[in-house]
């Protein structure tokens, strides 16, 4: 049993010889949120090897605060009295708290917690108290205290921002807090900072922070009640390496070897923080250490009453290995073996540069060094080699795949990232492979893959073919053109909604390309259901007009394996899939605008697969499409290179091979004029049939954004809109006419 009085260490003459009375005849209740690790204590896993719980936080630091408040004259209730995961008391419920506050007859009732988000990013202090809207209290005293509490919390928090607010508004709950809820007094709820943000949650692990939230609200009760200021003073704050890491186990004197020479030793929950209280005001000299690290001395004045903060940065240190660099492309070089090779820098200060690394086999096992440091300095982020003879181990025959690491000036070596590959001495098309594959949350966990070595293997076992791979962010910045290329194999894994699986740029890039009569292998598991079932009207269009698909639902594991289509040219092929990682989720299509099924799940009636050939968009030359709706890298290598060389040779062939199933839409003709326009623009309707009357036409710009939109019933014949297009700026844009049965797309250039 762990019993509250003994959790912390009692100092009698805690502020002595500044010992006061400043809270005598008030009658404080404190409730620690939360209790005993149940269910509701928000674990936080801070990746230091230990878990946050949040009633503990709240528990230690309601405990200083209690002995605070004591010696400060005050007389306090806990509302209860154990935070042991063991004891059956540990968590009382709301209404208990808040009855323990009133037979106590208490002047003031304050609620302490820590918050929690699945934004890892935020950290921001609110105080809460009960009341129908902001600014608007049950009790008045207690907005007056909220407003004090909120701005004394954020001195001492690290936190970002800071607000008072009323508790029904902020929660949407009817009733509001139900700790609020009853109360015979003002009462306050504090969420100090926020445990989920993985900085400040080490610091809330570390006692000497939840000591110094508890100062903040000794500091709002003197202030709420109109008392004294303490005549003495805090210091803290938050040691980092020259990286801004915070540092384990650091100490910090204050007056060393003299006879008030205070120390104090830093955890090892990685926060840096330090903190002393009961200062006199006046000048004291600091030092700060940690073991391989240089020294730091400083003259710091505290103020009486004050919170003094002061952050340090120590230099020195042991040398730490630089991060993992980010290749984002090796291209097949023109003369042959040799290779191109791009890269984003790093930004270490005492980076000496790069290394350049080539597997002597398809299985990896082996790596040599094909460009080091001498070449790729710190400041480079490029390479070329125009042949492997003239790398620094020149290989026996053709290599193909290809690793980035980073030096630092010590010669600490970083690993490496993604492995890419390019052709070696190979002529034919020109095919590109994109890894969009950035996702580490989902499936596949790991922060770094080979799968474009799959892909790369696929393709050289499968036809002659000069052959490069890229990242997708590469294509964005418009680094790699994809119009170079005759054939992109573009993949993407598991990525969704929150990874965003191909982006608006991306879109655009894609859609030129097959405007341009470009051939795209595109695979995915998640693509469909964050274009087309979660995503705005620019990713719906760029769906159906260019993957010619319709999301129809999500699927599961056991729609393994993916099967040709009788009639098909994939008919021999059988896939099973969710080898590599799990494929939980594969997306159930159906063909558009064109398309036809070539691959189906084991489920039945469930679409793994369209292909398409023919004009794209406003294009002029025939494209063509093959979009598998899993991801293909989940699937073994021979599988994959069955796949890939369907899908090539499917490209080859003069004819589609869909002859028997290809329904060519005649029904509706369009004509855009005048385009390219300086001024207004008309479309043309031509409406052979009575296919649809009711039609639907907006006008997107290039991220999405309706621009215009209006409903109309066309008859049989031909009529003119008026697109109403003069006042858009300069740019491209989506025209897109739509129906139940049809969607139809043209492009638009405002001049």
């Amino acid at each position: 049993m762990i019993v509250f009085r003994i959790i912390l260490i009692v100092v009698v003459s805690l502020f002595s010889p500044f010992a006061m009375a400043q809270f005598e005849g008030i009658k404080i209740c404190l409730d620690p949120g939360h209790g005993g690790q149940d269910s509701d204590d928000r674990p936080t896993d801070l990746g230091i090897g230990t878990i946050y719980y949040e009633s503990d936080a709240n528990w230690e630091a309601i405990g200083y605060l209690d002995t605070l408040l004591q010696n400060l004259g005050a007389e306090v209730k806990i509302t209860k009295t154990t935070n042991d995961p063991d004891a059956p008391d540990r968590q009382p419920s709301l209404a208990d708290r808040v009855q323990v506050a009133n037979a106590f007859g208490a002047d003031y009732f304050h609620s302490f917690h820590t918050n929690g988000s699945s934004n890892k990013s935020v950290n921001y202090t609110v105080v809460l108290y009960a009341g129908p809207s902001d600014g608007v209290a049950d009790y008045p005293d207690a907005l007056i205290m909220a407003d004090i509490m909120d701005d004394e919390l954020y001195k001492y928090m690290k936190t970002t921002s800071t607000s008072a607010r009323a508790d029904i508004p902020f929660t949407g709950f009817t009733n509001g807090l139900g700790v609020l809820n009853n109360l015979n007094m003002p009462g306050t709820l504090s969420e100090a900072s926020f445990h989920s943000n993985i900085n400040e949650g080490r610091r809330l692990m570390n006692s000497s922070y939840r000591k110094a939230a508890a100062w903040s609200i000794v500091k709002s009760f003197l202030k709420y009640y109109d008392k004294p200021l303490l005549p003495v003073g805090e210091m803290g704050g938050v040691i980092t390496d020259s990286q801004g890491n915070a540092l384990n186990e650091i100490t910090v004197t204050i007056n060393p070897n003299a006879a008030d020479e205070k120390i104090y030793t830093g955890d090892s929950f990685l926060n840096g923080f330090y903190f002393f209280d009961r200062l006199a005001p006046g000048d004291y000299e600091v030092k700060f250490e940690k073991p391989e690290y240089d020294t730091h001395v400083q003259t710091i004045n505290v103020q009486a009453s004050q919170y003094t903060e002061v952050d340090i940065s120590l230099t020195g240190g042991p040398a730490v290995a630089p991060a993992t660099p980010l290749l984002e492309y090796v291209l097949a070089s023109d003369v042959g073996t040799g290779i191109n090779a791009g890269w984003q820098a790093n930004t270490e200060a005492t980076l000496l540069g790069y290394r350049l690394y080539y597997a002597t086999n398809d299985a990896q096992t082996t790596w040599r060094l094909a460009a080091d440091e001498t070449s790729m300095d710190a400041q480079s982020t490029s390479i070329i080699i125009a042949s492997s003879n003239n790398f620094i181990d020149v290989p026996d025959g053709d290599v193909y795949h290809f690793k980035l690491t980073a030096v630092e000036q010590s010669g600490l070596e970083s690993g490496a990232g993604d492995i890419y590959s390019r052709s070696s001495g190979m002529e034919g098309e020109k095919i590109l492979i994109v890894d969009g594959f950035d996702r580490v949350s989902g499936s596949y966990a790991n922060n770094y893959h080979d799968f474009a070595t799959n892909y790369f293997t696929s393709i050289r076992d499968s036809k002659e073919a000069e052959i490069s791979t890229a990242t997708n962010e590469a294509v964005a910045s418009g680094t790699i053109n994809l119009v170079d290329y005759e054939v992109v194999v573009w993949f993407v894994g598991d990525e969704s909604t929150a990874d965003e699986s191909i982006s608006s740029t991306e879109q655009a890039k894609l859609a030129l390309y097959l405007d341009g009569g470009g051939k795209l292998i595109i695979t995915g598991s998640e693509i469909g259901w964050d274009l087309d079932n979660k995503g705005t009207p620019g990713d719906k269009t760029f769906y159906t007009n260019y993957l010619k698909a319709q999301y129809v639902s999500d699927g599961a594991s056991d729609y393994s394996p993916a099967t040709g289509i009788a009639g098909t040219d994939f008919e021999h092929l059988s896939i099973n899939f969710g080898l590599t990682y799990p494929e939980d989720f594969p997306d159930d299509i159906t063909p558009l605008n064109g398309s036809h099924k070539i691959l189906k799940y084991a489920v039945a009636g469930k679409n793994s697969a369209v292909a398409y050939k023919g004009i794209f968009g406003a294009g002029t030359i025939d494209g063509a499409l093959v979009y598998l709706a899993f991801a293909l890298e989940t699937a073994n290598q021979e599988d994959q290179t069955e796949l890939i060389g369907a899908a090539l040779a499917y490209f080859d062939k003069t004819i589609t091979g869909f002859e028997n199933e290809l329904t060519v839409v005649k029904e509706v003709e369009l004509k855009l004029y005048p385009n390219p326009s300086a001024g207004n623009a008309y479309l043309e309707i031509t409406l052979n049939s009575n296919l649809d009357k009711n039609w639907l036409l907006t006008i997107y710009n290039l991220e999405g954004k309706i621009m215009r939109q209006s409903e109309h019933n066309f008859d049989i014949g031909t009529q003119i809109l008026d697109l109403n297009t003069s006042a858009l700026e300069r740019g491209l844009y989506w025209v897109v006419l739509s129906s139940h049965q049809l969607v139809k797309t043209l492009k638009l250039v405002k001049k």
